[in-house]
C-alpha cells in the first residue's frame, strides 16, 4: 500500500506533468491549450482535497478521468470537428458554418472526468460496504 505522501506526490506529478507538456510540447492542440489556460478547472484542487478527506480512490478516479479525458477529448473532438468541415457547402449560413467549426473536446473531457468520478465514487463506497461487513 502506498503511504499518503507519495499518494499525494503521485498526484500532484500527474497535473504538473500535464501542465508543463501542455505549456510546450502539446500547447498547439485545442484542448491542452484550453484546460491549461483555465487552470483545468481547478479540478486538482477536488483531487488534492479528496487525498486529504482520505478518499483515495475516488480522487485518483478523478485524476485519472482528467488525464484519459483530455486525451480522448482532444482525439475524438478532432475526429468530429473534421468530420463536420467535410459538411460545410458555400450555401450555408455564417452560423451554419460557424457550428460546424466547433470542437467538442471540453464537453468529452468533462463527461469523461464524470464518468471515472462516479466510477471511483462506487468503487469507493462498495470498498466500504465489504470492508464493514
Amino acid at each position: 500500500m502506498l503511504s499518503s505522501q507519495k499518494k499525494y506526490f503521485i498526484t500532484i506529478i500527474i497535473y504538473v506533468a500535464l501542465y508543463l507538456l501542455s505549456q510546450t510540447v502539446l500547447s498547439k492542440l485545442y484542448l491542452f491549450q484550453w484546460t491549461a489556460t483555465h487552470h483545468y478547472l481547478y479540478v486538482w484542487i477536488f483531487s488534492t482535497v479528496l487525498l486529504y478527506c482520505k478518499k483515495y480512490i475516488v480522487s485518483f478516479s478523478i485524476t485519472f478521468g482528467n488525464l484519459f479525458g483530455i486525451l480522448i477529448g482532444q482525439f475524438f473532438g478532432d475526429c468530429i470537428k473534421y468530420k463536420n468541415i467535410l459538411k460545410i457547402t458555400a450555401e450555408m449560413s455564417l452560423e451554419q458554418k460557424y457550428s460546424l467549426y466547433h470542437h467538442p473536446c471540453v464537453e468529452y473531457w468533462i463527461v469523461t472526468i464524470i464518468i471515472f468520478t462516479v466510477v471511483g465514487i462506487l468503487v469507493n463506497k462498495r470498498r466500504y460496504v465489504r470492508d464493514e461487513s
